[in-house]
């Protein structure tokens, strides 16, 4: 282990090598390596000073003061270190930083393929960058996290007055904005199953999408013109959610269970003031109906249909559209709108030549032929015959009845014979 405690120092402790230190303070102009196989307990870095991590080292409960700095190499791991006001940590490629903490404008910069585990934020900023990697960071009072191109925060908690942006590429999954959280997503940056709770807030901005939100009540969410709300969207009583002029909802039937949740819970509670709808599938969309929201009963947009990005056509409520012999139905039940998929050159399947569609029995007893019993029956060729039941026996269920054409006085009974399995 190299220390040099200041820039100008005492030979006896200008340079020395450890296994493990304990309690170093490095001062202005001083710098410490922490090499493979060693420990640096309880390092003080004060300002200008320079603690550095190299590939299987290890620093344990280091604290950064201002314009102090820790940088984590490739296979080095820095636990438990607090970052005072503007001390500095970055986190190289391969570099770990577990349970961090950022008071009072603390920074930590995670670079491509760096990685922080387990972090909480005071007043503090954090920026991911080139496909670092952030954990189960906590985003207190007056804290904000950037996510730039590349960068991913993951399973990220945004409590009060905390702050995250999506930006360039950047990518949030497993988002917790709370109350008092905001979040806000920009340029081509997506978020991945957000979850706001009452009083957190969420911003989609252009050309940025968000795909799975659940919005709780008391908790808001805005498309702007240009960004996209696809996959669930689930809104319970007393959200805000409002679809801008050219904001994009998506209908994201693709690997969507047939007959499942419909996609968003409840249309009604959005206020739309002139977004735009469109309907994903895959270009092997399973045949069958998929559920794509509820709360649609005052729904009549044109949907743009499309296989994976590819616009192939529009539909409106009834409509069907047919492309490469597959065809689109959407339909509105009530207030549940569904699309179904569908193998245009299927043919029904026939009824059973078993099935009678009218079986008719004379019940008045004044009558001629009083129980006789006869049925217009479906035959395997399709063909329709007029069957006379009247030698069978069985027992006969009344499903209804009613008088005959001529308006005779006998009575006609429409029944059912578990016995005679034919009919």
């Amino acid at each position: 282990m190299s220390v040099y405690t200041s820039a100008i120092a005492p030979a006896a402790v200008q340079y020395s090598d450890y296994p493990v230190a304990a309690a170093t303070t490095i001062n202005s102009g001083g710098s410490m390596f922490v090499s493979s196989g060693e420990v640096a307990e309880g390092v003080i870095v004060n300002r200008d000073g320079f603690l550095h991590v190299l590939k299987g080292g290890t620093v344990n409960n280091a604290t950064i003061n201002t314009y102090g700095s820790l940088c984590i190499s490739s296979g080095g791991v820095a636990n438990s270190t607090t970052a005072e006001i503007l001390g500095y940590i970055g986190v190289f490629n391969g570099g770990v930083a577990n349970n961090t903490i950022l008071n009072h404008g603390g920074g930590l910069v995670v670079f491509r393929g760096g990685v922080a585990n387990d972090s909480v934020m005071y007043h503090a900023a954090l920026h991911i960058s080139g496909r670092g990697r952030i954990y189960r960071t906590q985003i207190n009072a007056s804290a904000y996290v950037y996510v730039f191109s590349g960068g991913i925060a993951n399973s990220t908690f945004v409590n009060s007055i905390g702050y995250i942006r999506v930006s360039s590429g950047g990518v949030a999954n497993s988002t917790f904005v709370n109350n008092g959280g905001y979040m806000r997503v920009f340029e081509v940056g997506s978020a991945s199953a957000t979850f706001v709770s009452s009083g957190g807030s969420m911003h989609i901005f252009d050309t940025a999408i968000a795909t799975d939100t659940h919005v709780y009540t008391g908790g808001s969410m805005w498309i702007d013109s240009g960004g996209t709300a696809r996959g669930i969207i689930s809104l319970e009583e007393n959200t805000v959610c409002i679809a801008h002029e050219g904001a994009i909802i998506d209908f994201t039937a693709a690997n969507q269970t047939l007959s499942g949740t419909p996609l968003i819970n409840n249309w009604s509670r959005i206020t739309d003031k002139g977004a735009s709808y469109t309907l994903t599938v895959t270009a092997n969309q399973a045949f069958g109906t998929y559920a794509l929201a509820g709360g649609t009963a005052n729904f009549d947009k044109t949907i743009t249909v499309k296989v994976a990005q590819k616009t192939i056509g529009t539909l409106q409520i009834g409509e069907t559209l047919t492309v490469s012999g597959v065809s689109y139905t959407l339909n509105k039940n009530t207030d549940l709108l569904s699309l179904t998929v569908s193998d245009p050159a299927a043919v029904p399947p026939p009824p059973q030549a078993t099935t009678a569609e009218i079986i008719l029995t004379i019940t008045d007893t004044s009558h001629n032929y009083f129980g006789a019993t006869g049925g217009w029956k479906v035959q395997t060729d399709q063909t329709i015959v007029w069957q006379d039941l009247s030698p069978l026996s069985g027992d006969y269920q009344i499903l209804g009845q009613g008088y005959t054409v001529a308006g005779k006085k006998a009575t006609d009974i429409y029944i059912y014979s578990a016995s005679n399995k034919y009919i």
